[in-house]
């Protein structure tokens, strides 16, 4: 059992490192293992123990992003059930639950490859998915309306995390769920 916290604590350790390099650097490419080791307090060989290298840190990001989607989609949205209001609350939360990293991640996201990655697996799954009444039938159309909304979504989470939207948590679910609300209604 203390093998397996020493394990956690040194993963959360070197994850908390490069999500501060990233937010420094904007770019994985500058990072070095030297540097995230001595921001971590940790030994190379700690390191390499649990990455082979900072890509993998990288990826490891990456995966526990696609994972927190699709598990906010699973469980709220499906062909024959869709909860819009619950996938976001369950969104929201996951990425809130774990606010410091994800924020920095997802802030000094220059390339945009988190925030992409967000935008594309909901836009993919809320086409494939989702049934709002005031979305077109025309695929061309609802593929466009869809990554509108998505897009207003994804960047009003990201400016959550940044600071810049001045409320609680529970105050900005309930004004993206008042406008996907309106979005589920024919005018």
């Amino acid at each position: 059992m203390a093998e397996y916290r020493n394990v956690q604590r040194s993963k959360r350790l070197i994850r908390t490192a490069f999500a501060n390099l990233i937010k420094e650097k904007k770019d994985i490419s500058k990072i070095t293992v030297k540097e995230i080791v001595e921001r971590a307090h940790i030994s190379k060989s700690t390191f390499y123990c649990h990455y082979q290298d900072i890509y993998a840190v990288g990826e490891e990001f990456d995966q526990e992003i696609v994972h927190l989607i699709e598990a906010a989609f699973n469980e709220n949205i499906t062909s024959e059930h869709t909860d819009f209001i619950r996938f976001i609350e369950a969104l929201i939360k996951s990425f809130d639950a774990n606010k410091e990293i994800y924020s920095m991640l997802l802030c000094a996201d220059v390339s945009g490859s988190y925030i992409d990655k967000l935008k594309t697996i909901c836009v993919e799954r809320l086409n494939k998915d989702m049934r709002l009444e005031a979305i077109s039938d025309d695929d061309t159309t609802r593929l466009t309306e869809i990554t509108i909304i998505t897009n207003g979504i994804v960047y009003t989470i990201v400016d959550y995390l940044k600071g810049k939207i001045k409320a609680t948590l529970p105050e900005l679910i309930d004004k993206i769920n008042r406008i996907v609300i309106k979005l589920s209604k024919k005018a």
